[in-house]
């Protein structure tokens, strides 16, 4: 449970330094143009570690045809956080992070990747408006 809560302790002074809003498992990530974008927070065990999981979701996959996947999964190979991944039949940008010892810099990097890159994807696997 300390982990866990100097994890949302660094979370919380990262979202105070960048205007970011925090809120019991979700993160407002301000974006380009007045968007916004919500990164969720889970944490989970794996391996006798407890481990902090950063997503965002994109929207139902079905419809998204195959060429353009594949295309998306290959940019995500060269991003320095998060990959795109399925979660109960929705797109999502995921990260995962060590919840024991949080690294602030680390943290706000992933968090603004993961938001910037749904946004896009979103807009352009999608079709949406992007900022959730």
């Amino acid at each position: 449970m300390a982990d866990r809560e100097t994890f949302q302790r660094v979370l919380s002074e990262v979202c105070e330094r960048n205007g970011w809003r925090a809120g019991g498992s979700q993160v407002e990530i301000a974006l380009a143009d007045d968007r916004r974008r919500a990164v969720r927070l889970e944490f989970f065990d794996f391996e006798g570690r407890e481990r902090a999981r950063l997503y965002s979701e994109l929207g139902n996959a079905e419809g998204i045809r195959p060429l353009r996947l594949t295309q998306a999964l290959g940019i995500t190979f060269g991003l320095p956080h998060g990959a795109l991944a399925l979660r109960n039949g929705d797109l999502v940008m995921v990260d995962t992070l060590p919840s024991d010892k949080p690294d602030a810099l680390e943290l706000e990097a992933s968090l603004r990747c993961l938001a910037e890159q749904a946004d896009h994807f979103e807009r352009t696997l999608l079709g949406g408006g992007g900022a959730r």
